[in-house]
């Protein structure tokens, strides 16, 4: 019988694996977003929202595994 606690961590592991590759993504594009010959800094705000973003969503991914028990 599939345990569904382990499951449910499993995914939730995973969701954070993929933020924190969400993350470097950002980075990367937040660096091409300064370059002088990119129309340096078009992006800026709407970077700022993702990074933001990426923050709240590990706030989520950690009360869930509080809440599943750790």
């Amino acid at each position: 019988m599939l345990n569904v606690i382990t499951m449910k961590k499993e995914i939730i592991s995973q969701m954070r694996e993929d933020n924190s590759n969400i993350g470097s993504l950002i980075e990367c594009l937040s660096s091409l977003d300064r370059l002088d010959h990119s129309e340096a800094y078009d992006l800026n705000d709407q970077i700022a929202t993702m990074e933001k973003l990426v923050e709240q969503m590990y706030d989520v991914i950690n009360r869930s595994l509080t809440i599943i028990g750790e």
